[in-house]
């Protein structure tokens, strides 16, 4: 089932509230991996930036309406790629290696956060 705008809406001042108690533990996280693994954290900061474009392109609800299925398409899409360019080592000339497994990373979150909302609505 759909989340309407108002469970939408509500759910975003929860998680706001929720980033403001967590702020101090994950600036603090972020400092520690910025010092044992900052090319890591760079990756973590490609990703920000991925997934933001992606919010700017299409919305930040776009796979609301058909949750974890609605993602996995898009994650089977991106692993079938990978899979044909490091075991099958074709030549992909549409889109970098590099973009698609940025893009995966980001749906793979995605698809993880579904998950957790579906799960959270199933044990309500």
């Amino acid at each position: 089932m759909a989340e309407t705008k108002k469970q939408y809406t509500a759910r975003l001042s929860k998680e706001r509230a929720s980033k403001k108690m967590d702020e101090a533990f994950g600036e603090i996280a972020l400092e520690q991996l910025e010092k044992v693994d900052p090319d890591f954290l760079s990756l973590l900061h490609q990703v920000a930036s991925k997934r933001l474009d992606g919010i700017e392109r299409y919305g930040a609800e776009t796979y609301d309406e058909l949750g974890s299925k609605g993602v996995f398409v898009d994650v089977n899409r991106k692993h079938v790629r990978l899979k044909r360019h490091f075991w099958d080592k074709e030549v992909l000339c549409s889109e970098k290696i590099e973009d698609s497994m940025l893009d995966n990373v980001v749906y793979i979150m995605l698809l993880f956060k579904s998950y957790l909302h579906e799960r959270k609505i199933q044990d309500e």
